[in-house]
């Protein structure tokens, strides 16, 4: 069963039991937000993702997707522009649904449990705010989120990380958005992706650069994320 917490004014955490379900909860609105092939594809649905993951991540099991990935997070707009292009949903094309049955289905229950968490906030809170999924046993990356939901939500926070991003060397730089994108990135999301790994969980920065350069260069993203980390409510935790 998911959970919903709110953590600051315009940032809620969806909490799972376990991390599959909180990944089938969020798989169609994380792709069709920062998948380099998948981004803004109308019509989504979960087996675009699964035959994505299979061919440009090398993975032969389609349900290692949802054993993956322990974090997710997503701007409420990009929830409500994804919802307005599914089928049976606002959007639904019968002729579609008729001649490409193999598509479906399109979302998994987790994705409609997630939705009726959503029922009791106005539009415009969606729109403007940001929804951050995670299972109860993924302490470690809460921040990392966290650190996407400040890039998104808080200008002056951006306008910091985009400065120390600045200051990166244009080699590092250079290689790290590589890297990110051959990982299967979306480039619009490359700048908040470099600065969520940064500024938080840096015991994965290893595995996603191939270089331990950053090492030199992190420090003013920790101190900047740990800073705005304050405005989180007081008993806004690691899960």
């Amino acid at each position: 069963m998911l959970k919903r917490e709110q953590i600051s004014p315009t940032v809620w955490v969806i909490y799972g039991e376990n991390q599959p379900d909180v990944a089938r909860a969020f798989v169609r609105f994380q792709e069709y937000y920062e998948n380099a092939q998948l981004k803004g594809k109308k019509g989504l649905v979960v087996r675009d993702v699964e035959k994505w993951w299979k061919k440009y991540r090398d993975r032969d099991e389609k349900e290692l997707y949802y054993t993956f990935w322990t974090g997710f997070n997503v701007p409420g707009n990009v929830i409500l522009d994804l919802l307005r292009t599914s089928e049976f949903r606002s959007g639904f094309s019968l002729k579609d649904f008729l001649l490409r049955p193999h598509y479906y289905p399109r979302w998994h229950n987790e994705e409609t449990e997630f939705l009726k968490l959503l029922e009791d906030l106005t539009i415009d809170q969606i729109s403007n705010g940001y929804f951050i999924g995670m299972w109860r046993g993924a302490d470690q990356v809460f921040e990392h989120e966290v650190a996407h939901a400040f890039f998104a939500t808080i200008p002056a926070y951006k306008a910091e990380q985009m400065l120390n991003i600045g200051e990166l060397p244009k080699d590092l730089y250079k290689e790290m958005t590589q890297q990110l994108i051959s990982v299967g990135y979306h480039t619009d999301v490359v700048l908040d992706e470099l600065q969520a790994y940064l500024s938080s969980y840096p015991e994965c920065l290893g595995e996603i650069f191939d270089t331990d350069k950053f090492n030199d260069y992190n420090t003013a993203f920790v101190e900047t994320f740990q800073r705005y980390r304050n405005l989180l409510k007081p008993d806004s935790n690691n899960g």
